[in-house]
């Protein structure tokens, strides 16, 4: 067996976040509930929020 290919989209982290001017956030589901990487990478964004770096950006979850 060998691994499969890496994926070309970038990675992004939580201090990324403060630079974009928009979010657009997309997973698949189950049972309705987010997977647990996208709940850490929402949790690391704690001190953006806190301190309102990413207030008035707009953001969507798919």
């Amino acid at each position: 067996m060998s691994a499969p290919p890496k994926s070309d989209a970038p990675l992004i982290t939580s201090n990324d976040l403060a630079e974009a001017d928009a979010f657009v956030f997309g997973f698949p589901t189950r049972f309705s509930m987010m997977d647990a990487q996208f709940k850490a990478f929402l949790g690391a964004t704690g001190g953006l929020r806190r301190t309102q770096q990413l207030a008035g950006k707009p953001a969507r979850i798919l």
